[in-house]
Protein backbone atom coordinates (compact mmCIF):
# COMPACT_ATOMS: atom_id res chain seq x y z
CA UNK A 1 0.00 0.00 0.00
CA UNK A 2 1.04 3.68 -0.78
CA UNK A 3 1.61 6.35 1.26
CA UNK A 4 0.64 10.11 0.58
CA UNK A 5 2.32 13.15 1.90
CA UNK A 6 1.33 16.41 0.16
CA UNK A 7 3.66 19.80 1.00
CA UNK A 8 3.36 23.02 0.19
CA UNK A 9 0.58 22.02 -2.02
CA UNK A 10 2.80 19.26 -3.84
CA UNK A 11 1.88 15.48 -3.73
CA UNK A 12 4.81 12.66 -2.78
CA UNK A 13 3.92 9.26 -3.08
CA UNK A 14 5.65 6.11 -1.90
CA UNK A 15 5.51 2.36 -1.03
CA UNK A 16 4.82 2.10 2.95
CA UNK A 17 7.20 -1.06 3.45
CA UNK A 18 9.85 0.70 1.45
CA UNK A 19 9.58 3.29 3.74
CA UNK A 20 9.37 1.84 6.65
CA UNK A 21 12.67 -0.40 5.61
CA UNK A 22 14.18 2.79 5.00
CA UNK A 23 13.39 4.65 8.00
CA UNK A 24 15.28 2.40 9.69
CA UNK A 25 18.28 1.40 7.58
CA UNK A 26 19.16 5.52 6.55
CA UNK A 27 17.57 7.00 9.53
CA UNK A 28 15.40 9.38 8.01
CA UNK A 29 11.53 9.16 7.16
CA UNK A 30 9.88 10.18 3.72
CA UNK A 31 8.56 13.31 4.23
CA UNK A 32 11.74 14.65 5.82
CA UNK A 33 13.25 13.53 2.90
CA UNK A 34 10.95 14.68 0.40
CA UNK A 35 11.39 18.72 2.08
CA UNK A 36 15.12 18.37 -0.04
CA UNK A 37 12.94 19.34 -2.83
CA UNK A 38 12.10 23.12 -1.16
CA UNK A 39 15.64 23.44 0.26
CA UNK A 40 16.98 26.29 -1.80
CA UNK A 41 20.92 25.05 -0.35
CA UNK A 42 20.27 21.33 -1.85
CA UNK A 43 22.26 20.12 -5.00
CA UNK A 44 20.25 18.16 -7.86
CA UNK A 45 22.01 15.98 -10.05
CA UNK A 46 20.66 14.97 -13.45
CA UNK A 47 20.37 11.25 -13.62
CA UNK A 48 19.72 9.42 -17.21
CA UNK A 49 18.49 6.12 -16.10
CA UNK A 50 15.49 7.74 -13.55
CA UNK A 51 13.36 11.02 -13.47
CA UNK A 52 13.33 11.32 -9.78
CA UNK A 53 16.21 9.95 -7.95
CA UNK A 54 15.83 10.72 -3.39
CA UNK A 55 18.57 10.87 -1.63
CA UNK A 56 18.67 12.09 1.91
CA UNK A 57 21.60 10.91 3.98
CA UNK A 58 24.79 12.17 5.60
CA UNK A 59 27.05 13.64 2.56
CA UNK A 60 29.76 11.67 2.35
CA UNK A 61 33.04 13.86 2.71
CA UNK A 62 33.72 14.65 -1.03
CA UNK A 63 29.68 15.15 -1.76
CA UNK A 64 30.29 17.58 1.35
CA UNK A 65 33.66 19.16 -0.65
CA UNK A 66 31.40 19.51 -3.31
CA UNK A 67 28.78 21.25 -1.63
CA UNK A 68 31.06 23.67 0.03
CA UNK A 69 32.48 24.65 -3.65
CA UNK A 70 29.04 25.27 -5.15
CA UNK A 71 28.18 27.00 -2.31
CA UNK A 72 31.31 29.34 -2.80
CA UNK A 73 30.87 29.93 -6.26
CA UNK A 74 27.36 30.82 -5.68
Amino acid sequence: MDDVYVYLDQVFEWDRMKAARNAIKHRVRFPEAASVFFDEDALFEADPDHSVVLIARVATSSERRRYDDERRRG
